[in-house]
């Protein structure tokens, strides 16, 4: 995939696939340690420990007829950048994907789209969480941006809740990008 904010909405929607009703999304961009991180927790169905172990096959997946091909892309991506991914997930509990890279490697894809991904996880029938978090090379929080779909009166958002996010979420990721392209 071009950008990894495509990465975050594949697993979101395998989040919502497997009967989550809450997923939680959490983007962290450490300039100081340069590290780059997301996480996507949900409560849905999980997977046994032998899926598990199989999940980064690209001939596994949990539909008929079907390549799996997002888990074993998106850990190609953060190997290929000096990163890594790491799978947990436990039956009737959920699962969770945390993936890390180094933010400045020049394989590191951009994080791409942002305002268009999180607006797509607001339409999706489960509470979405989310917190994007920039930390400076000090170590301080210079950029936030949270976000409960409980906060908006339910799920799915409707089309004009979506559209008003999708403008509010423009305006913060520019001012977001300005501390990073610093």
């Amino acid at each position: 995939m071009k950008e990894l904010a495509l990465h975050l909405l594949d697993l979101v929607e395998n989040s919502a696939k497997a009967g989550a009703s809450c997923i939680s999304v959490a983007v962290h961009e450490d300039l100081g340690s340069d590290v780059l991180s997301f996480s996507v927790k949900d409560d849905g169905c999980g997977m046994d420990a032998e899926f598990l172990e199989r999940v980064r096959d690209p001939f596994t997946t949990s539909k008929p007829k079907v390549t799996g091909l997002g888990i074993p892309f998106l850990c190609q991506a953060a190997e290929q950048a000096g990163g890594f991914v790491d799978i947990a997930s436990v039956v009737d509990k959920g699962t969770t994907v945390h993936a890390v890279w180094k933010h400045s490697h020049w394989d590191r894809a951009p994080l791409g789209q942002m305002a268009e991904t999180v607006t797509a996880f607001f339409a999706m029938p489960c509470r979405i969480v989310f917190d994007h978090r920039i930390v400076d090379q000090t170590g301080a929080a210079v950029w936030q941006l949270e976000l409960d779909s409980h906060d908006f009166g339910g799920t799915p958002l409707d089309a004009g809740t979506l559209a008003a996010l999708k403008e509010f979420l423009d305006v913060q990721y520019q001012e977001g990008r300005k501390w990073v392209n610093q």
